[in-house]
């Protein structure tokens, strides 16, 4: 036995219909994928990896205001938007020895390479001219793995 046919709704039928007022019709196919597409292309954070080096001969001038680079970056680091960061070294570490520093290296979460320079104009290791910004590189960073720091 076929299934029962259900009746068409019609005004005639549902005179309360009337009332409801127009329906909308649905978005045609192409308006829904387009609509699709540009909610994917609102902005999205990645990885960067910045590598900065110091100017020659900047060691003091970094030293000066190495204790207020590290207080301003502590907000930008709990809020996530700096991942790792350190001091780039001519040599490794040597016991006795002190550090010798040439740059720094972070990792950086933002939307923009811009987003990532803006905070690096704004710290003061580049306000007291020690970072070389003619040979910074920032480049996307997609992590294979990360493991933590002791």
């Amino acid at each position: 036995m076929p299934p029962a046919r259900l009746p068409q709704l019609t005004l005639k039928t549902l005179p309360g219909l009337a009332s409801i007022g127009p329906l909308r019709p649905s978005l045609p196919k192409s308006k829904a994928r387009q609509l699709r597409a540009m909610a994917s292309l609102a902005p999205v954070k990645c990885d960067w990896l910045v590598i900065v080096p110091d100017q020659p001969r900047k060691l003091e001038a970094r030293m000066a205001v190495r204790s207020d680079h590290l207080k301003n970056v502590t907000p930008k680091v709990e809020e996530g938007f700096w991942k790792v960061g350190g001091a780039t070294l001519d040599e490794p570490p040597k016991e006795g020895e002190p550090l010798k520093i040439n740059g720094s290296c972070f990792i950086a979460h933002a939307t923009t390479k811009e987003e990532v320079m803006v905070e690096l104009k704004n710290d003061v290791y580049a306000k007291g001219e020690v970072w070389d910004f003619e040979k910074i590189q920032i480049m996307p960073f997609k992590p294979a793995f990360i493991k933590p720091l002791n």
